[in-house]
């Protein structure tokens, strides 16, 4: 909100707009909602999107955690969104609850799935001492070594678990929110859309805070200018 030129009424408008609905909003729809341009409602929503990462990088994974990469479709340059996309590798990691429930996702956008960027990777999701599953994945053999606790689950036992289950119906969710609301999105933006879907996930139980919690995201939310946001 640093400098903003957009009232106050309106910021509150869009926040409650973004937090509430889990299919989430487009910047056209939003634009329309609140009566300004698209690309102003863009920029704003990136804003809030920045805030959202900022916060759920204060938190990482724990007890048992799964991990598992997979693929995002984008639209190429160019090219048909329906017809011609690019995959973008991502890792997922999903905690559990002692019931067996799921507890919070974490994504992170990789340029790699090689050991270097998978270790990486967990490292900044999951919280030191954390029981982490994966599949039989190669990169995945050194996590013994940067203090987890690691279990491979190969073979038929592959995809068989509740933890495995879960994570695979909320990765189809939050490509459904990629590929349905958005229409699928700038590889360099996919981060800040899988935190939005990450900050509403995570608070899914707490409806009556999550309003509050995201205008406090905001206020300590770092200057993220439009110029931030394209790269310029």
């Amino acid at each position: 909100m640093h400098k903003t030129r957009t009232a106050l009424s309106l910021w509150s408008l869009m926040i409650y707009f973004m937090t509430t609905d889990k299919r989430g909003i487009s910047s056209v729809m939003l634009g329309k909602q609140l009566g300004i341009s698209q690309k102003r409602a863009w920029c704003l929503l990136q804003k809030l999107r920045k805030a959202m990462g900022e916060r759920e990088g204060n938190y990482r994974l724990k007890d048992l955690v799964e991990l598992s990469g997979c693929f995002f479709g984008a639209p190429k340059q160019g090219g048909s969104r329906k017809r011609n996309k690019c995959k973008i590798q991502v890792l997922a990691g999903l905690s559990m609850t002692k019931e067996g429930k799921p507890l919070r996702i974490k994504f992170t956008v990789l340029t790699g799935l090689d050991r270097k960027h998978l270790e990486q990777a967990a490292e900044g999701m999951v919280a030191p001492g954390a029981r982490v599953k994966t599949n039989g994945l190669r990169g995945y053999l050194n996590l013994d070594n940067k203090g987890f606790s690691h279990e491979r689950v190969v073979g038929k036992d592959a995809g068989t678990s509740d933890l495995q289950s879960w994570l695979q119906v909320i990765v189809s969710n939050a490509l459904a929110l990629i590929g349905g609301t958005y229409h699928g999105v700038d590889p360099k933006h996919l981060q800040a859309y899988l935190d939005e879907f990450a900050y509403r996930f995570n608070r899914r139980h707490r409806p009556d805070l999550i309003f509050g919690q995201c205008v406090t995201a905001v206020v300590n939310c770092p200057i993220w200018t439009y110029a931030d946001i394209i790269g310029g």
